[in-house]
């Protein structure tokens, strides 16, 4: 597509820190991650047509998880555990 991924960030390079923050700082499980994510699961047939329209599964766990999101991203921003880089 043109991106020189050393360089420049993707929507998908977004999904990718999401997940790994959510998996190793937030520790929420991977299914539960997956689902939100909008991840086919290891095993899941891809011509599975109803997941889609599932949208309840994990409901509770899945708005915990973005509000503990948004809790950790809004402690960035103010600078809360942030480590300085030297450039």
């Amino acid at each position: 597509m043109g991106y020189d991924t050393q360089k420049e960030m993707t929507g998908h390079g977004f999904r990718a820190i999401g997940y790994t923050h959510l998996r190793q700082t937030l520790r929420y499980p991977a299914d539960i991650v997956n689902f939100q994510l909008s991840h086919r699961p290891k095993g899941e047939d891809e011509s599975y047509a109803g997941r889609p329209y599932a949208r309840m599964t994990f409901r509770d766990e899945r708005i915990k998880m973005m509000t503990a999101w948004a809790d950790y991203l809004d402690k960035l921003k103010s600078g809360a555990d942030v480590v300085p880089l030297r450039a």
